[in-house]
């Protein structure tokens, strides 16, 4: 079947499509992220998509509301799709497990102090039998910007080992990386001038 991946949209959808079976979006749909109305209007976007399957979203660190307002965010989106965080769940006999946490940047949402043990621990609680990871930051140094976590690294390529890790969050570095049996995926849609010039990226499993 077919899965796409998506990031980093920031209320940007006109213009972007999606036919797919399994749509997977990694953070980042809202912009200041606290305005209702935004995800609102992302919902709207999506109900239009063609998606046979299901739709599996994760919070980023624009994404206040998720953090704020849980309930309120979830009852919004949960008609159109599923929302993980720190949560799993199953797709195309994949487990799908999504955390959207990062360490800290600026003054955003799910943020952890970098190196401590409760963002170390967010990694730990990512079952060992994840098919497919979704996170919003990056590891350590894979399609990433020195942003990335390394304890969330050193988890995905030696403990996990999933079939795709992917996320956004650091929009210049869009594109794909294979290591060992693992795809890595910076699907964000936005460039680095929050232009949505990228294309959603699909893979089949």
């Amino acid at each position: 079947m077919k899965h796409t991946f998506i990031a980093d949209t920031h209320t940007l959808t006109d213009g972007l499509a999606i036919d797919t079976d399994y749509l997977h979006i990694c953070g980042d749909v809202m912009d200041t992220g606290h305005d209702p109305q935004e995800l609102i209007d992302f919902v709207d976007w999506l109900d239009k998509q063609t998606i046979r399957e299901d739709t599996i979203l994760i919070p980023g660190n624009h994404d206040w509301l998720f953090q704020t307002d849980e309930a309120h965010a979830r009852a919004i989106v949960e008609p159109f799709a599923t929302v993980l965080i720190d949560q799993e769940t199953e797709a195309d006999g994949y487990i799908v497990y999504g955390t959207p946490w990062q360490p800290e940047f600026n003054n955003w949402a799910f943020n952890l102090p970098r190196y401590s043990a409760e963002l170390t621990q967010k990694w730990l609680d990512v079952p060992s039998d994840t098919g497919i990871l979704l996170t919003h930051c990056p590891p350590n140094l894979v399609l990433d910007k020195k942003l990335g976590d390394y304890s969330l690294w050193r988890e995905v390529t030696d403990r996990i080992k999933p079939n795709v890790h992917a996320f956004g969050h650091i929009h210049e570095t869009y594109g794909l990386h294979l290591e060992a049996r693992t795809l890595f995926i910076n699907c964000t849609i936005c460039n680095e001038r929050y232009n949505p010039i990228n294309k959603p990226v699909e893979v089949y499993l």
